[in-house]
């Protein structure tokens, strides 16, 4: 059975472009990500990414996804190149239903692996009031920086504006799952 501990934990108290967690440690199996995201964005979505190791950098760090999108009645895949640094999302924006976030978990396999690339699986929801406006996103990726265990990570706003106070992100260490 596997056993999950908390490495960190930010619920914002006001807004902010990002929430960044450093110092994980490397001890673990495995990390899982779990956020609640609502932004600024004058729009009933808006865009957010996570970046590992306090880098964007695309050479740094390169990620290759597939990403599934699913909105109302319509439904996209998208493949992103190798030099991808980051993989992003919809998040609630400031138009979405009152008090509404989404929600959205992601799991980085052999995180602390230096020797092979770390699969990532990451599923997401960004619901509203109306089902045109609501969006599923399911994606896979491999991080293709074998050099460094993964120590840190940040999740931030896309586009431009600034996360929203409840806004909140959780890196667990998982042991014992296979």
């Amino acid at each position: 059975m596997a056993a999950l501990t908390v490495l960190a934990h930010t619920e914002l108290s006001s807004n902010t472009a990002n929430i960044t967690h450093t110092g994980l440690s490397g001890s673990y199996d495995h990390l899982l990500l779990k956020w609640s995201i609502r932004d600024a964005t004058s729009n009933w979505y808006g865009d957010s990414g996570i970046y590992f190791n306090q880098t964007a950098n695309g050479s740094t760090y390169p990620l290759s996804l597939t990403k599934l999108n699913a909105q109302g009645s319509s439904l996209t895949a998208a493949t992103n190149a190798s030099s991808y640094a980051l993989f992003g999302f919809h998040n609630n924006g400031n138009t979405s239903s009152n008090n509404c976030f989404s929600a959205g978990e992601a799991w980085v396999l052999n995180y602390a692996d230096t020797s092979n690339k770390r699969p990532i699986l990451f599923d997401n929801l960004v619901p509203n009031d109306s089902t045109s406006n609501t969006s599923i996103q399911m994606g896979a990726g491999l991080l293709g920086n074998t050099a460094n265990a993964i120590t840190a990570v940040t999740i931030f706003n896309q586009s431009g504006s600034q996360l929203l106070t409840g806004s909140s992100l959780t890196v667990y260490g998982i042991n014992g799952a296979s």
